[in-house]
């Protein structure tokens, strides 16, 4: 289903954004209730089975650009904003949590009537890529995790931590946008040029629309009481329902959020896994490392080697 009414004009960045938009209206399940959202995805190429790409906060489907271009000559290519994020709805007074954002996924492939996909995942589309692949392994075939993380940890960066706090962190990440805007200078090893800063941004310039932006930062589960934490806890308990999907890890070294202590916890986790390092990249390691990425997705995915 195409949408005509948007609320952002990518007329400026429709040159390194070069994607038709779709939009479905999911039925899903949100805390105790259910709602329809409006959710936007980007869908390119045809073949095989999909690669679903799943981005973390505060970004949206055009952080995957390149390696959607990349890979679409051989592959379906299935890139979702996440509720809140993107071009999809950003609906006001409603709490979205982990397992709320993973059944979401569900649905949405659903709707798609798509029954197998690979996952690509980044950031907080770790945590929510890896709960639904826990949940449905029959419906996964391989599994790509970068800059990520899917299972408690007490480590947390204070910059992260202080954009927790009730007040001073909505005022951060909602009222400022400061979150967002930290990010495109400290999550880069490289300088962003004003296109793809212009892409990054076009979604979140009102205050209304960096919603989940907060909501993501204070989802993240620090102590056992919090809401998230038994459903994040969930995912490294469940993972050897995953130990024969092949598995990649690409890791920007020069992280300062998920720091190479995260991917020694991968390590121990899935040791199956191929591991990749890219020493001077930062967390946005598609942009800093855009095509070391690319050139690592196509060997993994043409490996067949590789298949179940």
């Amino acid at each position: 289903m195409k949408n005509k009414h948007s609320a952002f004009n990518l007329s400026g960045i429709r040159h390194i954004y070069p994607f038709q938009s779709h939009y479905l209206s999911i039925p899903h399940r949100i805390g105790d209730g259910f709602r329809n959202s409006l959710i936007h995805f980007v869908d390119e190429g045809a073949k095989g089975t999909p690669i679903l790409f799943l981005h973390g906060n505060p970004t949206w489907s055009f952080a995957f650009r390149n390696l959607i271009i990349g890979l679409r000559g051989k592959h379906r290519c299935i890139a979702p904003d996440h509720l809140g994020c993107g071009l999809s709805e950003h609906p006001q007074g409603v709490v979205h949590r982990l397992a709320d954002r993973s059944h979401l996924i569900l649905k949405l492939l659903d709707a798609l009537k798509i029954d197998k996909v690979s996952l690509v995942t980044h950031d907080w589309g770790g945590a929510i890529g890896m709960k639904f692949a826990v949940d449905h392994p029959d419906r996964i075939e391989r599994i790509v995790l970068t800059n990520t993380a899917a299972f408690p940890s007490e480590k947390i960066s204070w910059r992260i931590n202080l954009c927790r706090q009730p007040i001073i962190g909505r005022c951060i990440n909602q009222h400022f946008n400061g979150f967002l805007g930290a990010a495109m200078f400290m999550a880069t090893t490289r300088k962003l040029d004003a296109d793809v800063k212009r892409g990054y941004l076009l979604p979140y310039r009102r205050n209304r629309d960096r919603l989940a932006i907060h909501q993501f930062v204070r989802d993240i589960p620090m102590h056992p009481e919090h809401p998230s934490y038994r459903t994040l806890a969930s995912i490294p308990e469940n993972l050897d329902k995953l130990r024969n999907k092949p598995t990649c890890v690409i890791w920007g070294m020069q992280d300062f959020c998920f720091t190479p202590f995260f991917l020694e916890r991968w390590r121990e986790l899935i040791p199956h896994a191929s591991f990749h390092e890219l020493p001077d990249a930062g967390h946005f390691l598609f942009e800093d490392a855009g095509p070391e990425c690319l050139n690592i997705l196509q060997s993994f995915f043409a490996d067949p080697a590789l298949k179940d």
